[in-house]
């Protein structure tokens, strides 16, 4: 019996390094031995269920998942990734109860608060759930629709917009130190893009599908303009519904500070909306912007200058090379974890994950001594880790 206790002991510990590895299938056998010694081992049917929903296999995860519930009904992470699973099966309210169940019996289970506002940025549940973090979402996506009909987006209404929310925060006491930086306007495509900066990362090679990847980037000087961006990009309808991002720069070999991207399948499509939305913001939000296309991420620019120079003429272009194609597909047989699966459309308004991300720029704002951030606020960020990081890390402005 002892040495049966031993080698499942191994077996779900190698199960678990397998998993971490990326290689899933080794650790889904792993697990599955280690049920077959003894079926009662309920850490074995965990770690079956993430290895089982990493591939895409929801349902099989969802019943290794509820089988480990059986036998351990009180551990917290088996219900975790089981919200995570019905949010892969589509089953959306399902995966927001669980939860607001989690939540419930632990408050602090902040990864449990981190998916449940990633949720809340794309889905509305039929309840609130009696729920702090539900109820505050529900007030703060009201406070967006007030500047749906603004003919010119000024400071001030910034400055009230961020009060609301304070106070809405306040409220519920919501005081969580997030950690996200960037709100992601998802269309249903999933551009994988931490699978494609992993693989340029390893082999110093670009993706196939990076060389059909065009942006167009707007860039503002002042936080106070980011956050007019952001509001105005809820009412923008673009042609394709294109993925936008907003962001702060914090990587010290990109200049710049505070950004957009439109991601664009080409270069025609980059400078028609260049086009179309340039009038727009300089209508709404005044001249204080640059706008431009650029190829692809500036990781690949910095290892391959001639990819992101648009002014080259085609036969001077870097190319994809034939060899990289091999490496590409060794690269996902043994990368399984971070192939995409995140399809889902965002929400167009403030809710309160995007509201605490605003919250953390502007602690980069004040970490680079941007003194339109006193136009907004007079709060003092300098307990929020994202000031401590850019206060390290990033030059002044």
């Amino acid at each position: 019996m002892e040495t049966n206790s031993s080698l499942i002991d191994q077996l779900i510990k190698d199960s678990i390094d397998q998993y971490v590895k990326g290689n899933l299938k080794i650790a889904e056998i792993k697990s599955l031995e280690a049920i077959k010694i003894n079926p009662s081992v309920f850490y074995a049917y965990f770690i079956l269920g993430a290895v089982l929903h990493d591939q895409k296999r929801f349902e099989d995860a969802r019943l290794a998942t509820l089988k480990g519930i059986d036998l351990e009904p009180n551990f917290t992470e088996l219900y975790f990734n089981l919200a995570s699973i019905y949010w892969g099966l589509g089953e959306r309210e399902k995966s927001i109860k669980t939860l607001v169940k989690i939540l419930n019996i632990n408050p602090d289970h902040i990864r449990s608060v981190k998916n449940l506002l990633i949720y809340l940025s794309k889905y509305v549940p039929s309840s609130n759930y009696n729920n702090s973090f539900l109820l505050a979402n529900d007030e703060l996506r009201l406070v967006n629709s007030d500047f749906k009909n603004y003919s010119y987006i000024e400071d001030k209404d910034i400055c009230m917009m961020y009060q609301i929310g304070m106070i809405i925060l306040n409220k519920y006491n919501i005081n969580i130190d997030y950690d996200l930086i960037q709100i992601h306007r998802k269309n249903s495509i999933d551009l994988n893009c931490s699978r494609h900066l992993e693989f340029h990362k390893i082999h110093k090679a670009i993706p196939e599908f990076c060389f059909g990847c065009y942006k167009v980037q707007i860039e503002v000087k002042q936080i106070i303009d980011l956050i007019k961006l952001y509001l105005l990009f809820n009412e923008i309808e673009l042609k394709n519904n294109n993925y936008v991002k907003f962001m702060v720069e914090k990587r010290s070999y990109v200049p710049g500070f505070y950004k957009v991207y439109i991601y664009c399948s080409s270069l025609i499509e980059a400078r028609e909306i260049n086009l179309q939305i340039a009038p727009l913001i300089l209508k709404k939000i005044g001249d204080s912007f640059s706008i431009k296309e650029k190829r692809g991420c500036s990781e690949y620019a910095i290892t391959f200058p001639k990819y992101a120079d648009l002014t080259l003429p085609e036969k001077d272009q870097i190319k994809y090379k034939p060899e990289w194609k091999q490496l590409e597909y060794n690269f996902d047989r043994n990368h399984l974890f971070l192939s995409g699966f995140d399809s889902d459309k965002s929400l167009k308004s403030l809710c309160l994950k995007d509201f605490l991300i605003i919250r953390n720029w502007l602690a980069y704002a004040e970490a680079i001594n941007d003194e339109s951030v006193k136009k907004i606020t007079q709060e003092n960020f300098k307990n929020l880790d994202i000031f401590k990081f850019v206060k390290n890390s990033r030059p002044c402005k």
